[in-house]
Order: structure tokens, then sequence, then C-alpha cells
């Protein structure tokens, strides 16, 4: 909990004392500037005297950066210039120095460099790279980009089970880094793929008539032994999609997850709204199934169960989708001017669920796949108080809504314990507006325990603190015209049973299912990344406890990152989107960030339960919460259990 006691101790420093590694941290840096002669500029070499500062090498020869296929820094890539004719002679290099932690390299020397040269950049595991230059006096050095190839490669053979023979023309898929390497069985049944990088890979082996086999394998591990794949027959399953009233829904996306096997697949029906699925291993017993279709209303995640006939490989399901209805029209503000950017949501439930649009340049909308019957139809705009109206949809038709909206208001508070003292990093959240859940308003606590929620109705609405169990602290009422700040008490026996974070989830249990999207614009399913371990971080830059983990986090991350079995994703509910990245810029953190109402981050952290800071969550190759709220020394000793040491590129 974000500056509360029993997290705060446990990273405890004193003012002074972050001053101090401040000051020395600076000092460091300042220093990394005077690095000797064909050296690369890393904190390793750059602890210079005034004197070598004076003789330090001025100018620029060549610089860049290496990444792998992630795009992440390679560290202690060998960086070496020759002249030309002695790249390949085995004599000395005229400069060399190796890439620091975000694979950038700088080599320097006293004078400008003239004439044909090679670089040739090493590591082990990756193929050599050797690019040519041809250095002028008076033109800028040359940048070089580079993303390593690896050096390492995988042989084997797949047979089937019964009879045990062969299997010629099977696709044999190496998965890593996001990246495909791809090979085919010769009729022996063997393959080989080269050029593979280092670390954890999944092999994924397919034929026709037999059910997809997958491994994880460590590539590069010592010996490489040959891999044997043994098939068995596959299983096919089929489904029918057709509305309430019987008709055939062509265009229907279908996912299926079976969680045992690790195996998700999507289609889209065909025009008779009929889809098989091939290929699934012969011992699923069970299929979690989502229906989408922009003209019927979408299931809620996986919210069917398929189960599958033990004795048969061939199975048949039909699947029903309810007719939905639209809502369109068109969102001004107060003035008459329309208003772009604005979100409408159709359902009474949390403004994170449900249909939704976004109002164009015109302030027009329109809102597809909303379920017939009495609908309240939300509108949020930042700067405006939210509007709800209730529309009655119809199955097939569009109902008109029109919304006008007001400047918004504000209401204040702060969050306390019964002896006064405050509860930073704690959620307070809209709860009840008008008889519906759909305001989806919420504020952190800052170390004051104070919090702000903006852009509030101006009648009346219910504020909670997340997590609580309201029978012990229920919701309070409040308007967003008011003026004295509300004062929310949390009774000790409720902080002790419902205030730990994330206590709603244990290890084993599913995780809830997310969507977010990355500040890099990378959108990412949960559901997508199963085979791999994945940490999620809940945190925010105002969050003392969470600054405190960083550089943990940071040497989990260079530890980890090679492995394509392992993501690592923060998730910011940060205020200032501006203020976060500068802060992802001077920490140097190179893992994929969340931030936003557009990004999901308060969606994520509402489902996860994510109700102080930080928060963490170890997710398993199954899927499975691995551990909850583990920190510093613990995150490496649970990823130890679930991934082994592993082999560091």
């Amino acid at each position: 909990m974000c500056g509360a006691h029993g997290r705060a101790r446990r990273h405890g420093e004193s003012a002074l004392s972050r001053w101090r590694t401040a000051f020395l941290s600076a000092l460091l840096f300042c220093s990394v500037l005077a690095t000797a002669p064909g050296q690369l500029a890393t904190p390793e070499n750059g602890d210079k005297t005034d004197a070598d500062v004076d003789k330090s090498p001025a100018v620029v020869v060549v610089s860049g950066q290496v990444t792998d296929d992630l795009g992440q820094g390679q560290l202690d890539v060998a960086v070496q210039l020759f002249p030309t004719q002695d790249s390949e002679s085995g004599k000395e290099p005229v400069l060399e120095g190796t890439t620091d932690e975000m694979g950038d390299f700088t080599l320097r020397a006293a004078e400008p460099l003239e004439g044909a040269f090679v670089l040739v950049l090493t590591k082990a595991g990756y193929a050599p790279y050797r690019e040519e230059l041809h250095l002028e006096k008076g033109k800028p050095s040359p940048f070089v980009g580079v993303t390593l190839e690896g050096a390492h490669e995988i042989s084997g053979v797949v047979r089937s089970a019964a009879p045990e023979e062969p299997v010629a023309g099977a696709s044999v898929v190496v998965q890593a880094f996001f990246r495909e390497w791809r090979g085919r069985t010769d009729e022996q049944g063997r393959f080989h793929i080269e050029r593979l990088p280092p670390g954890r890979a999944q092999v994924v082996v397919e034929a026709e008539g037999y059910a997809k086999e997958q491994r994880t394998i460590q590539v590069g591990a010592e010996p490489e032994a040959p891999l044997e794949f043994v098939l068995k027959p596959e299983r096919i399953v089929e489904f029918d999609i057709k509305g309430d009233t019987g008709e055939a829904i062509a265009a229907a996306t279908v996912e299926i997850l079976d969680r045992e096997h690790d195996d998700f697949r999507t289609l889209a029906t065909d025009s008779t709204g009929h889809v098989s699925f091939r290929g699934l291993s012969f011992d699923a017993k069970q299929l979690l199934v989502r229906l989408s279709h922009t003209e019927y209303v979408a299931g809620e995640g996986f919210s069917l169960t398929v189960e599958l006939p033990p004795e048969k490989t061939r199975s048949k399901h039909e699947l029903t989708m309810s007719r939905a209805g639209r809502v369109a029209g068109i969102v001004l503000d107060d003035e008459g001017r329309p208003r772009n950017g604005a979100r409408v949501t159709a359902g009474g439930g949390s403004a994170s669920e449900g249909p939704r649009a976004w109002t164009n340049y015109e302030g027009r909308y329109e809102v597809s796949g909303v379920a017939a019957g009495s609908t309240p139809i939300t509108v949020y705009l930042s700067g405006f108080a939210p509007e709800l109206k209730v529309a009655d949809i119809k199955p097939g038709e569009t109902a008109s809504v029109d919304f006008r909206l007001r400047p918004g208001g504000t209401v204040e508070g702060v969050v306390e314990k019964e002896d006064g003292t405050p509860l930073p990093g704690v959620t307070v959240a809209a709860v009840r507006w008008r008889a519906h859940d759909t305001l989806g308003l919420r504020a952190l606590t800052d170390p004051s325990g104070r919090f702000v929620l903006f852009d509030t109705p101006l009648d009346e609405f219910e504020i909670a603190i997340q997590g609580l169990d309201p029978a012990i602290v229920p919701p309070v009422r409040v308007s967003g015209g008011a003026t004295e700040p509300v004062r929310l008490v949390v009774p000790e026996k409720a902080f002790e049973a419902s205030m730990r974070p994330g206590s709603r989830w244990k290890p084993g249990d599913a995780p809830p299912e997310i969507t977010v999207k990355t500040l890099d614009g990378d959108e990412i399913k949960l559901v997508d990344l199963r085979g791999n371990t994945v940490l999620l971080d809940f945190w925010a830059t105002w969050c003392g406890p969470c600054l405190m983990e960083v550089p943990s986090l940071k040497k989990l991350h260079e530890k980890y990152k090679a492995r394509s079995d392992f993501v690592m994703i923060g998730i910011s509910l940060d205020h200032d989107e501006q203020a976060l990245r500068r802060y992802i810029k001077e920490a140097k953190i190179d893992w994929p960030q969340v931030f936003g109402e557009n990004g999901g981050a308060a969606g994520a952290a509402d489902k996860f339960g994510a109700n102080a800071l930080p928060s963490t969550f170890l997710i398993d190759v199954d899927g499975r919460i691995a551990a909850v709220n583990v920190f510093g020394e613990d995150i490496d000793e649970s990823l130890q259990k679930l991934l082994g040491e592993g082999k560091r590129d």
C-alpha cells in the first residue's frame, strides 16, 4: 500500500539517504563522459580523474544501438572497428568497446578517422554482424542500428503415435520474441531450423489429421539434443452460430480456449454461420468460448463452456446469440457546439465494460451491439459533467439519443483510519448514480490520504472505497456541487480484513481477462499471453514505495528480458501522461507501460482489485495466478521457481 506503514517500512529509506544516493548517481553519470580512447562510455570505465577528462577523446567516430527482436537494448555486445584490410586478419581493432544496458555504444578517437573500415559486433549466441563504413573528415559520424540474428539451431523428428511412423510434411514453427522461424519435416519426419536466438522458445508442430503439439525449450542449452514429437489424432470441433430467431450468423468471431492444453484459437463463421476448429488436442475435455458480432450482443469474456464428448474425436455444437440494436445521436455542449472525443457507453454496468463509441468532430456517435430493452446510455467528456439517459433499444433498430453537456463538478475528500491516520494509495470510486453503476469515476488517495474526483455529476451520486465490504464501510452520498470535503473513515477491522492489496485473489485463481493498450500503442490481451510467465505491476510515479521498487524491477527485467516466455507489464495509475513519460525516460524503464482511460489502466486495476499501490501479480504459463504482491528479491525467487535460473544471453 503506497505509503502505508506495512509496505513503507519494508522499503524504508531516509530523505537524507535518498538525497545522498541521487547525488552520487549524478556524479557517476557525469564521470562517464570521460572515458579512455577507444572505449565505450559506460559506468564501468567512467571513473576518471580530472587529468583523464582533459585527455579523453572528443571525436565521435561511430555510434549506434544494438537490439534484439523485441527492440530491447542488448547489453555487453563487443563493438570493434577495423581498417578494411585488417578485419579478417586477426589484427587488433583500431577502436573497441561494449554496449550499455540500453544497447547503445559510442566509439571515440582523439582525431577524426578517414578511409574504409569494418564495424564488427559480436555476442555469444548471436551471429556476428559486419558493416562496411566509409569515414570522411568534416562529415557527420555514422549511426548504426542493428538487430542481432541468432546463431543457434535445433533439429528433431516427428512421428505418429499409432502406428509409430515418420510424419512427412509436418509444419514446425519456433516462436520466440514475437517472431517465428518455420520448417517442414522430410520423408523421414526430420526437421532442422537455424538462426535462432538464445533463450526460451515455443516449438509448435502441426500436421494434417493430427492434434497440434507444442513444447517450451531452452535454445542454446547444452547439450542441444534432437527433439522428438509424437502426434496423436486430432480432435475436430464444429460450431453453428445462430440468432435467437434461428437465422445463421455470418462473420461472427468465435474464440475458443482449451485452458488445460494452453490452446487459444479464433475464426470467423462462413455464410452459413459455420466454423470448424481442427487440430485440437485429442485429450481436450472442455472449451471456453467467446462470441462477438456487431449486430449481436457479445458475451462478457469466455462466458460459454462447451463440454467435449470423450468417446468421440469429432463433435458439433450450436450456439445462440441475441439480436442487438444500436443507439446513435449527437453530443453538444451547453452552448450548442458539437463535442469531439466524448465516450458513449451503453449498459448499466461499469464504464469499463459494455458496447461503446466516441463522437466525431461533428459530435456524432453510433454504438452497435447494444442489448435490447431499457438501457442506460452514458456520455463522458473531460471537463464536463457526465450525462445519462435511458433508451428503449429494439433488436435490429437504431434508437436516437442526443446529449447536452454542462461543466463538471468536483468532489474532494480524505480517507482515514479511526485514529485519524491517513490512508494513501487507496482507490475511491463512484459506485451508484441515478440507480445505475455507470459512472466509472475513481481517484487514488495521495500520501496525505486526500483525493479529488473531477468531472463529476452535478446531482447526487455515491462513492465508496474500493475493495471494502459495504456492510462495514457503506457508500457515501455526495454531490458535484458540494464545497465541504468528504471524510471517509475506515474501521480497524475493515482495514485489517479488506485493505490488504489483492486480497480477493490467491495463487491458483484464474485471473480476470483484461485488454490494455501501451503508451507505444500496442494492444495486449492477457489471454493471448498464455504460455508465458507474466508480471503485472500496478504503480504510479507519485507513490513513494512504487518508486523504491523501480531499481529492483529494472534488475529483474534486465535478468529475464531475453527470455521469450517472460512478459513484464507496468500499469500506471498516474494522472499526468507527460509526467509519466518523463519519468519513464529519466529512469530508463524499457518494459511496456499502460496508462489512462484509453489504455485501460483503471479498468485493469478494478478487475484485479489493485486497491493500493504498488500491487503485483505473477501469472504462470497455465494462465493461473502464481503469486500476489511479492516485491524486491521475493519476485526473483518466485520467478526462479516458475522459470528456473535459465541462461542469460
